[in-house]
């Protein structure tokens, strides 16, 4: 079976929304204000493998790895997106 590029990312979005977890990282990450950032893709694909093989969806993951860009290379503003990364 094969889907056009646009509704592999519908179904990629409606699994991942599914995800209690991953919905929390992405709210996270909005209450951050991190502007640039990705989230590591082993979650994802792992909670795509998850979905399609009936297993729970955060089953095997460890952490969930997020990277951002920050021009504000300080200490003090990176360990206050540390702490209110923690107050979650």
């Amino acid at each position: 079976m094969t889907m056009d590029l646009s509704t592999l990312e519908k179904r990629l979005i409606e699994i991942i929304k599914l995800s209690p977890i991953l919905v929390e990282v992405f709210e996270l990450n909005h209450k951050l204000n991190l502007r640039e950032y990705y989230i590591g893709a082993g979650c994802i694909a792992q909670t795509v493998w998850n979905y399609l093989i009936g297993n729970p969806l955060e089953y095997a993951i460890k952490d969930i790895d997020i990277v951002y860009f920050d021009i504000d290379l300080t200490y003090q503003k990176e360990d206050g997106v540390i702490k209110l990364g923690q107050e979650r």
